[in-house]
C-alpha cells in the first residue's frame, strides 16, 4: 500500500482519541478464557469509525494509550491511488472496510496482553478488542493406508467428470498452513496473480504467507496445507500422483500457518480473508478451528465475498450444544462439514450437528499430497471440508456466472441422503459432485413481490406432495430491488408458498418455471427477469420541497413503489435523480403528493425531464460542465443569492436564487462569495441581495469557471459595470 503522506494528521487523531474518557467496555469487548493460546505480544482491534483507520498501518507511536511497537492494518481497501509532489488521494471503488488492525505490544506475555485489553475496550473509539487466538489444524494422526482415493468414488466425482474436470479461471484460497510451491503434482495448478505488488504485499506471485509478511514460492512448515491443497486440485491426468476433485483449478497460498506447527493466527486469517476480497478469490478452504468464540473473525468472514467452507472439527462433539468456531458461526457463506469413513459412516473423531453442521464428505483415510513432494494418508474433518471445496470448484468451473449463495444451495442441494446421516448433519446427506451439478443445472429462480412489506420473506418449497426439501417456515429469500425477492428451487420440486416467516402466507402455488414473478394483489404469475437499472432525471423548476417519483409498469398492473413514491436524490442546481427499475414504463413525478406532473412515458436512461419545457432530454452529470463563478460583495449586501437561468429554455431557478456560498477575503479585504452550478443547464447568472442585483452575466461556460465579478461605480438605472476577475 503506497501510504505516504497525512500520518501526521493520523497522530493527531490517535493523540486525540487517547484522550477519551475509559468509561464503560466496547460491545465487543472479549473476556479471555484462561483455557485459550493466543499470541502473547498482539492484540487484535476493530475500530468503531473508519475515520480513524486510514494509514493507520504506518503508526507505530504509542496509540490508544498502549505501548505499541506497530500497528499494521488487516484489510486495506482495494484503492486507485493518485499521487504527486502536491497531491494524494485515494478513491475507494470496494466496500471493504479499512478498520480491523493487530497491535503488536512493547511489553509481551499473557498479563500484558490482558492490560492492553482492558485499556483498548475502555475506549468509545474501539468496538472490538480481543486476543490474536491460536486456531488449531483439525487433522488427527496418521491412520491406517486406505485404498488410494476412495473418496472420489463416494462423492460420485468420476461421473462429474464426464460434465466438467475443472478450470484454471476458478481460485481457491487454501487459508491454512501453506503449500509446497514446488511438489510436481501441484506446481502446474498454483494460482498466478495477475497483478502482484499491490496493496503493499510485496512478490505475492502465488499469494502470500500472512505470518511471515513474505511472498514468493509457496511453503508449508507443517504439510497440512499441503495435503488438503492436492485434495482440491492436484493436478489431473498428468500421469504423476494423484487427482484432485479439479484436474485444473488456481490454488492461492493464502499462509496462516505458525513456522512447522499445525497453529493458526487469527489476525493471519482476517487478512488472507481481505485479500481473497480483494482479489476476487470466491472460494476458501478453511481445515482449522477452535472452541473460543472471536467477534473479528466472525466480522472478517460475515464481509467475505465468497463461499467458506469450514471444517467442523475433531472432538466428536454435538456442536449445537458445543459449537466449534469458525464452522458453527451463524453466516450464510458458511458450509460447514463434517467427516465420513469409507463406508459412509460419520467418522468416529467427527463433530456432528443437526442444526450447526451442513453436510459430510469422506475424510478418514484420505491419501494426498504432502511434504518433500511426497504423499501420505490423514484424517480429519480438515480432509472432509476441501472435498466441498473441490466441489465448489468444480461447480464455477462450469458455471461461472454462480452467486455465493447459488453455489452453496447447490451442493446442499445434491447431497446423498444417508439414513446413518440423519440428524447428525442438516442435509441429512454425503457431498455427491455429480448431483451438485445436476442440481445446478436444473434449478430455477422464482419471484415474489411484497406487496404486503412482510419483514421476513421465506420461500417454503416441496416435491410430490409434501415430501419438503426444506423446513417450515422456509428459506430466506434474496431482495433483488424495490420489494422484489428470489428464490433459487431445484427443478424437481413443484409447489412453493410464500411466508411472513409463518405468521402469513400466501396459497399453495404450483410452480410454473423459471424467471417467474408473483404478484399476490393480482393473484398471478407474469414473466420476470432481473432488473437492469436505469436512471432519470427531474428539473425541479417549482422548486418542490421534496420530489417523489411513482412509478409502474404495464399501465398500473404493476407497482413496485406505494404513492406517493419514492424520494428522489439531489443531484446539482434543481436537478434530482431517481434509479427505476428498466421494466417500468411509466412516471409521475410529486411534491410527495400534493401535487403532481402527468402520467409520462420514460425514454430511456440518461435523460431528464424539464417541467417548464414539458419535454425530456439528455442529460449526463459527469459530461455536462459544472462551472463555480465568485462575486465581489463591495457594496456589503446581506443575504447573497444567484439567480440562474437558461435563455434559450427559458428555465430558471425561482427568484432570488440560491444562496450563495462565502469563500473569504481577497487582497483588498472585501468578501467573495461563489456559485456552483450546471453550465450545460444554466447560461445565465444574476447576484442580487439587500434588495438590489446585477445585470445578467451570460454566456457561461466551461471557459468561464473560476472567474469572479464585482461592482464598481453608481447605480444608473438598472445598470451595474462589470469587470472580470480571477479569484486568488
Amino acid at each position: 500500500m503506497k501510504h505516504k503522506k497525512l500520518l501526521s494528521i493520523i497522530i493527531t487523531i490517535l493523540m486525540i482519541i487517547s484522550v477519551f474518557p475509559m468509561q464503560t467496555f466496547a460491545a465487543g469487548a472479549s473476556t479471555v478464557s484462561t483455557d485459550a493460546e493466543f499470541a502473547t505480544d498482539r492484540v487484535i482491534v476493530k475500530l468503531a469509525d473508519n475515520l480513524y483507520s486510514s494509514n493507520m498501518i504506518n503508526i507505530t507511536d504509542d496509540s490508544f494509550g498502549i505501548a505499541c511497537s506497530n500497528v499494521k492494518l488487516l484489510n486495506p481497501s482495494k484503492t486507485d491511488v493518485i499521487q504527486n509532489d502536491e497531491v494524494y488521494s485515494t478513491a475507494e471503488i470496494t466496500d471493504t472496510q479499512n478498520n480491523t488492525f493487530v497491535f503488536t505490544l512493547e511489553e509481551t506475555g499473557k498479563d500484558a496482553v490482558e492490560n492492553a485489553l482492558k485499556i483498548l475496550n475502555a475506549n468509545p473509539a474501539v468496538e472490538i478488542a480481543e486476543p490474536d487466538y491460536y486456531q488449531t489444524c483439525t487433522a488427527t494422526p496418521n491412520d491406517p493406508y486406505y485404498s488410494l482415493q476412495y473418496a472420489l468414488q463416494n462423492i460420485n466425482a468420476t461421473t462429474a467428470w464426464d460434465h466438467a474436470r475443472g478450470n484454471n479461471n476458478v481460485v481457491v484460497g487454501i487459508i491454512d498452513t501453506g503449500i509446497q510451491g514446488t511438489h510436481p503434482d501441484l506446481f502446474d495448478n498454483l494460482w498466478v496473480n495477475p497483478n502482484p505488488n499491490e496493496y503493499g504485499y510485496i512478490n505475492d506471485i502465488h499469494g502470500y504467507n500472512f505470518v511471515e509478511g513474505k511472498g514468493g514460492t509457496p511453503t508449508d512448515g507443517n504439510g497440512h496445507g499441503t495435503h488438503v491443497s492436492g485434495i482440491i486440485g492436484a493436478k489431473g491426468n498428468n500421469e504423476i500422483g494423484i487427482t484432485g476433485v479439479n484436474w485444473n483449478v488456481s490454488l492461492a497460498w493464502l499462509g496462516v500457518g505458525i513456522g512447522d506447527s499445525n497453529s493458526i493466527s487469527t489476525s493471519a486469517v482476517i487478512e488472507a480473508l481481505n485479500y481473497a476480497n480483494l482479489h476476487d478469490i470466491l472460494i476458501t478452504n478453511n481445515s482449522w478451528g477452535s472452541y473460543f468464540y472471536s467477534d473479528t473473525l466472525k466480522d472478517a468472514i460475515k464481509n467475505y465475498r465468497g463461499l467458506f467452507i469450514a471444517s467442523a472439527g475433531n472432538k466428536a462433539y454435538d456442536t449445537d450444544s458445543t459449537p466449534h468456531y469458525p464452522s458453527s458461526y451463524d453466516l450464510p457463506n458458511i458450509i460447514s462439514v463434517a467427516s465420513t469413513d469409507k463406508s459412509d459412516t460419520l467418522s468416529s473423531f467427527s463433530n456432528y450437528g443437526s442444526k450447526s453442521v451442513d453436510i459430510a464428505a469422506p475424510g478418514s483415510g484420505i491419501y494426498s499430497t504432502y511434504l518433500n513432494s511426497g504423499y501420505a494418508s490423514l484424517s480429519g474433518t480438515s480432509m472432509a471440508s476441501p472435498q466441498v471445496a473441490g466441489v465448489a470448484a468444480l461447480l464455477l468451473s462450469e458455471y461461472p456466472d454462480l452467486s455465493t449463495s447459488q453455489l452453496k444451495e447447490a451442493i446442499l442441494n445434491g447431497v446423498d441422503k444417508l439414513p446413518q446421516l440423519d440428524g447428525k448433519v442438516a442435509t441429512g446427506g454425503r457431498l455427491n459432485a455429480y448431483k451438485a451439478l445436476q442440481s445446478v443445472q436444473s434449478s430455477i429462480d422464482v419471484y415474489f413481490q411484497n406487496t404486503s412489506n412482510w419483514s421476513n420473506v421465506k420461500a417454503y418449497y416441496w416435491k410430490n406432495n409434501g415430501a419438503t426439501p426444506v423446513v417450515w417456515p422456509g428459506t430466506s429469500m434474496t431482495l433483488v430491488s424495490d420489494n422484489i425477492y428470489k428464490v433459487t428451487v431445484p427443478s424437481y420440486c413443484n409447489k412453493i408458498i410464500f411466508s411472513n416467516n409463518g405468521s402469513r402466507q400466501t396459497a399453495n402455488l404450483n410452480i410454473p418455471g423459471n424467471n417467474h414473478l408473483y404478484i399476490p394483489t393480482a393473484d398471478t404469475w407474469i414473466d420476470y427477469n432481473p432488473d437492469d437499472i436505469i436512471t432519470i432525471y427531474y428539473q425541479n423548476d417549482l422548486n418542490w420541497g421534496t420530489p417523489k417519483a411513482y412509478y409502474w409498469e404495464d399501465e398500473g398492473y404493476f407497482y413496485p413503489v406505494t404513492w406517493p413514491g419514492k424520494t428522489m436524490t439531489h443531484v446539482r442546481a434543481n436537478i434530482y435523480k431517481i434509479d427505476v427499475p428498466s421494466r417500468c414504463d411509466k412516471i409521475i413525478f410529486s411534491n410527495n403528493g400534493s401535487s403532481q406532473t402527468d402520467d409520462l412515458t420514460i425514454p430511456g436512461n440518461g435523460k431528464m425531464y424539464r417541467y417548464s419545457k414539458g419535454t425530456w432530454d439528455n442529460y449526463n452529470p459527469l459530461t455536462d460542465e459544472t462551472v463555480t463563478l465568485y462575486f465581489t460583495n463591495v457594496n456589503n449586501w446581506t443575504g447573497l443569492r444567484a439567480y440562474l437561468w437558461n435563455e434559450t429554455l427559458t428555465t430558471n431557478n425561482t427568484w432570488p436564487g440560491d444562496f450563495m456560498t462565502y469563500v473569504g477575503l481577497n487582497e483588498y479585504s472585501q468578501e467573495i462569495y461563489s456559485i456552483t452550478f450546471d453550465a450545460g443547464l444554466y447560461d445565465c447568472v444574476i447576484f442580487n441581495g439587500s434588495g438590489q442585483q446585477t445585470t445578467a452575466v451570460t454566456g457561461i461556460n466551461k471557459y468561464t469557471d473560476g472567474k469572479g465579478y464585482y461592482l464598481t461605480g453608481s447605480k444608473i438605472g438598472n445598470d451595474w459595470k462589470m469587470n472580470s476577475y480571477q479569484y486568488r
